[in-house]
Order: C-alpha cells, then structure tokens, then sequence
C-alpha cells in the first residue's frame, strides 16, 4: 500500500477528528478527560496546524516515546509528516495511523490544559514545592554531585521539570483512555512503548488496573494540587506490594 506523508491540511482534519473523538469519549463515558474541550475546539479552529520534519534533537529530549508532534501556545501544532516510517523495520499500517491519532489527541489534550490556564503544571510545582520539598533538596543534591546538566543549576528547575514530566504523564494516560474507548488498533502495543526510567505512564495503568479509570482520571483532576509523580509512585507501589501478600503462600 503506497503512504504519503502528511501535510498541514491533513493535520487540521485531524484536530478536528480529535476534538469529536475526546468530547465523545467524554460524554459517551462521563470521564473528567478535559474540562475546557468546547473552548479549545472554538480557540483550534482558529489554530495554526503544520507538517514538518520534527528535529531529532527535539524528540531525544521529550520525556516518553512517540515524540513526533508538539503543542505551541496558544493554538499551534505540529506533526512530523514523515509518518510513513513510524513503523520501521515492521510494516504495519494500522499502527502508523494509530499513532498518528495518538500524537494528534495528545496534542489537543495539552491545548485544553492551557485553556485551563495551564493548571496542572502550576498546581503540581505548588504541591511538590509543599508537600516534596525534602525530596527535591536530595535530588539536587545528588544531581550536584553527579555532574548535573547545564540546564538543571536550581531547584526551580528541577520543580519545573518534574512538573512537566507529571503533566505528560497524565496527558499520556489520558490519550491512551480515549483511543482505547474508541478500540483503536495497536494502540496497547504503543502503550507498551512509552518507556521512562523513573516515571513511566504505566503507573496509571497498574492502578487502574486494580481501582479503575474512573477512579484513576478523579485522581489526576480532582486531586489536582494534592497528587503528582511521588504520590502515583507510592500508590501503584502499594497495590504491588499488597499482590505480592495476596499471592505469598
């Protein structure tokens, strides 16, 4: 089957596909997916959508895989047009135009927390900065020790980052409920690709797992401000801990 690369007229339908897909999962499921969707669709439709060739560079230093499209204030985004490679060395066309929604729909959830007024991050810095302060004095003192990266000198950039971090992992899980609600194929197969060291979005799937998605998206919105990357740690630690008793003999 012959692929062609995106253009920019293809990305806008796509945003606008992306739209209807959240604000039916949403109201379809009554999840607390995003709360300011018919503003972002009213601010998008005004948007700038491009396609380009997405720097390597720039994608290296995103937090999780799938690093193929980005999210300008207040109404840009951009997809890599060379999409029909995504699935080098495999041939599988189904998940190229999985992952194509997948990026598409992230970038939409981003655009409609900063029609929230970009709370997430905000409230999330204000919690850590509350609540881990303890936990970010450790860190950089370790990040001193070991050679920390130009960019990360103070605090307030390790809070910041670790905000941001949080925020795409939310933004992933939530990605992820919309195109499972809606049976996209593969798309378990790109979740099992979002990979980090330290904070994989998986986290939000072992709990939900164990207290379901609607308890999980409760967690990450209304809890906003008393909940962040520590607390998903602990919290999917925890139901480790307490199947490994259940299953001890």
């Amino acid at each position: 089957m012959e692929r062609h690369e995106l253009t920019s007229e293809r990305v806008r339908e796509l945003v606008l596909e992306a739209l209807d897909l959240i604000r039916e999962v949403r109201d379809g499921r009554g999840l607390p997916l995003c709360p300011r969707i018919e503003e972002t669709r009213r601010r998008l439709a005004r948007g700038v959508f491009r396609a380009e060739e997405i720097p390597y560079e720039r994608r290296r230093n995103s937090f999780y895989a799938l690093s193929y499209s980005y999210f300008e204030p207040p109404s840009t985004i951009t997809l890599d047009k060379r999409r029909p490679f995504w699935d080098r060395p495999l041939d599988l066309p189904e998940l190229v135009e999985t992952a194509t929604y997948y990026c598409v729909v992230h970038e939409v959830i981003h655009a409609d927390d900063y029609m929230n007024g970009n709370r997430v991050i905000r409230e999330t810095m204000r919690h850590i900065e509350e609540a881990h302060e303890d936990k970010l004095r450790i860190s950089m003192r370790w990040l001193r020790r070991s050679g920390a990266p130009d960019y990360i000198k103070r605090k307030e950039t390790l809070l910041r980052i670790w905000a941001e971090q949080y925020a795409d992992m939310i933004t992933h899980y939530r990605t992820y409920v919309v195109l499972r609600e809606r049976k996209f194929p593969k798309v378990d197969y790109i979740w099992a690709c979002l990979y980090s060291n330290y904070f994989p979005p998986h986290i939000l799937t072992a709990i939900e797992r164990e207290r379901g998605v609607d308890y999980v998206l409760r967690r990450i919105t209304e809890d906003l401000g008393r909940y962040c990357l520590v607390e998903a740690l602990r919290e999917a630690e925890e139901i480790s801990r307490k199947k490994a008793r259940r299953y001890t003999v």
